[in-house]
């Protein structure tokens, strides 16, 4: 989908306010207690019911952040929208709160590049062999 870099910048900003703060409002007032509810006094090996439902929410918190954090972002918007990102947090007054999904998008990208580029030499080596 292409946008264009207003829109991806206002996207980034969006993406990162919904993160930051719906989420944790959604998954508290209302994932929660739901998961709780149905969890209640269900003891999973040696798990109790407090630790089962402590390890949904991680994966549902995880889930938000694959779609709404750096990553989904940069995939929607990029470059741009995580410069929309970085001013999200400006503007909640958490700056430093960007570093950990930029620095975490820049070393995937940097993994990728490598893994693509040692990908690309090996078939070049194969069909030169052949």
């Amino acid at each position: 989908m292409k946008h264009g870099l207003l829109a991806s910048f206002v996207g980034g900003i969006a993406f990162t306010l919904i993160l930051v703060l719906f989420v944790p409002l959604i998954c508290s007032h209302y994932i929660e207690p739901f998961i709780a509810e149905n969890v209640e006094n269900a003891n999973i090996a040696w798990l109790s019911s407090s630790m089962v439902t402590t390890i949904i929410m991680w994966i549902v918190m995880l889930l938000f952040m694959m779609v709404l954090g750096g990553g989904g972002i940069f995939k929607a918007f990029g470059v741009v929208g995580i410069l929309g990102l970085i001013c999200g947090y400006y503007l909640l007054g958490r700056i430093e709160d960007a570093i950990i999904p930029v620095g975490t998008l820049v070393v995937f990208m940097v993994l990728s590049y490598t893994h693509k580029k040692k990908k690309e030499k090996k078939e070049a080596a194969e069909a030169s062999r052949k």
